[in-house]
């Protein structure tokens, strides 16, 4: 993961379906984390790119989680 200012990019490298399920718990991950620390991440404007020929590109969502208490 890089951060810059405004801008989060991460990535991973994605051989099979298992890598995309851990691809997706990175975002479940990151968006848990902007939870607790009140840090809101505008959906809208998040991108996610699929590179190379053999890419699966499995769709991704960021969503937003609520803590039970």
């Amino acid at each position: 993961m890089f951060k810059f200012a405004d801008d989060t990019k991460f990535f991973r490298h994605i051989k099979d379906s298992s890598d995309s399920s851990i691809m997706q718990k990175d975002f479940d991950t990151i968006i848990e984390w902007a939870n607790k620390w009140q840090m809101e991440f505008n959906v809208n404007k998040c991108k996610f790119m699929h590179l190379g020929k053999t890419n699966v590109k499995e769709p991704y969502f960021m969503r937003k989680y609520t803590r039970n208490s």
